[in-house]
């Protein structure tokens, strides 16, 4: 079994019964670069659990969709986990992890590597530790040269957030510093209320849903604006007057240029491409929309090859649960067939409370999925709720009901231990709950289509982790 491996996110090795985790520099840890950690440390550790060391200073963002698969799949044969940061927005990011995401093993946050190790090698798996979360955040108060503007930004976030918008975020700068530390906080807790509140008005508010569909921008073969549509200019907050021939390039977020340059090269081979870019607003905000960057040509062949940039929707829009990973059957243009969402009759209203208790219930069952799940009515009793609520609710928040909830998420991290591990498929269905192996292959075959013995043998986990890098 080897004792060290390194891909383009992170270095791991054993040393002395501790895993440790290296993250290299400017790593943006989103939902891929989560997969393929914890694809390649399962493949390191083999069969067996070990405490594990991460030094995260080379992490320069943290998403909402890896730090979810973090606290469930992503924790798997882990006894412990000290995370070494001495920056303030590092230990900000690992810190809003811990609160929003309560993973089920003992974690800590230290801002040196010596207290960082001896709390890894000290703290027992299930111990009640009440450091194991050390809320070191002292920021020094270096204040930038655009403060001033930064709290203008700050200012505009609160607003949209007051008024139901939690879709919009503010640039980052990636600096160290208190601009930047209030930034991530405002943009990770935006996250947080769009998952728990799907809000669907402000969407419609930024365009009308006639809009959405429509082509927002025309532009020339030097990607600048030739033509444009009144009203998106307006919703977003943006001078008319200035549009023509301004680069479409300045409309976007600076993290978006790089995607925006591969979608220009790539459609000089196709003829459109589905994107997310991030659109800045007047008030200097950003918003998450999808785009359909399509190639258009005229009869003049001197005016060259434009481009007509079409707005979908809001890319907060879809619940989290319906975004593929880019390549998927289920991405835009793939192959993957419509699913139609039956109506809902008698709804009801899902108060903010009630949304909170969803949400403790569905950590509860990831937190306990090798375990049979409790009756609905003992499940309610837990979170003093009702069954019926209860019932409701996931079908609202998450589509599915909690008993289809749990045996998802077994079947996922079945998978994982089936793709990464050489463990017995016998023990694989008794770690994941599953009384017997029969029962276990078939549901597995149901969702994957395929034993888990054939799964195993035709994929392998190196094809799976490159697939995903």
């Amino acid at each position: 079994m080897p004792e060290f491996l390194e891909n383009k996110y992170a270095r791991l090795w054993i040393d002395q019964g501790i895993l440790f985790v290296t993250y290299k520099p400017d790593t943006v840890l989103d939902l891929r670069a989560a997969i393929r950690l914890t694809s390649d440390r399962l493949s390191l550790q083999g069969e067996k659990a070990y405490p594990v060391f991460v030094d995260f200073r080379g992490v320069k963002d943290l998403t909402r969709q890896a730090r979810n698969y973090l606290a469930g799949e992503g924790a798997l044969y882990i006894h412990v986990l000290g995370v070494y940061t001495p920056s303030p927005l590092g230990r900000l990011m690992a810190y809003f992890y811990i609160k929003a995401n309560a993973p089920a093993i003992p974690t800590g946050i230290f801002p040196r590597k010596k207290e960082a190790l001896h709390y890894v090698k000290t703290t027992v798996r299930g111990e009640n530790d009440p450091g194991a979360i050390r809320e070191q955040h002292r920021i020094h108060r270096v204040y930038p040269d655009n403060f001033k503007a930064q709290i203008a930004h700050v200012e505009d976030m609160f607003l949209a957030l007051a008024t139901g918008n939690f879709q919009c975020r503010i640039e980052r700068s990636y600096k160290d510093d208190l601009s930047e530390y209030i930034t991530v906080l405002l943009n990770m807790t935006a996250e947080e209320l769009d998952a728990a509140f799907v809000p669907r008005t402000h969407a419609q508010q930024l365009c009308g849903d006639y809009l959405w569909g429509r082509t927002a921008f025309v532009l020339d073969r030097h990607l600048q604006i030739r033509e444009f549509h009144p009203e998106v200019i307006k919703a977003l907050g943006l001078d008319a007057g200035t549009m023509a021939g301004l680069s479409f390039l300045s409309l976007l977020a600076k993290d978006s240029g790089h995607t925006w340059n591969d979608v220009v090269s790539r459609l000089q081979q196709e003829t459109e491409r589905t994107v997310v870019l991030y659109v800045k607003t007047g008030g200097g905000l950003l918003l998450p929309v999808s785009c359909r960057v399509s190639v258009l040509y005229g009869t003049d062949p001197e005016s060259g090859q434009a481009l007509s940039v079409s707005f979908l929707n809001t890319a907060y829009d879809r619940d989290e649960k319906n975004q593929p990973l880019p390549g998927s059957r289920a991405e835009p243009g793939g192959n993957a067939p419509a699913v139609k969402k039956k109506e809902t009759r008698n709804t009801i209203a899902l108060t903010a409370a009630d949304r909170l208790l969803i949400a403790r219930a569905r950590i509860y069952i990831l937190h306990h999925v090798d375990e049979p799940l409790l009756s609905l009515k003992e499940l309610a009793h837990i979170f003093g709720t009702n069954e019926f609520k209860l019932k409701y609710g996931f079908r609202s928040i998450l589509g599915t009901t909690v008993f289809r909830f749990q045996r998802a998420e077994r079947l996922k991290r079945a998978k994982l231990l089936v793709l990464n591990t050489n463990v017995p498929l016998k023990d694989i269905a008794g770690s994941i709950g599953y009384a017997s192996a029969s029962h276990f292959y078939k549901a597995f075959k149901k969702v994957y289509g395929e034993t888990p013995h054939k799964f195993r043998k035709h994929l392998g986990a190196r094809e799976i982790s490159e697939g995903l890098g």
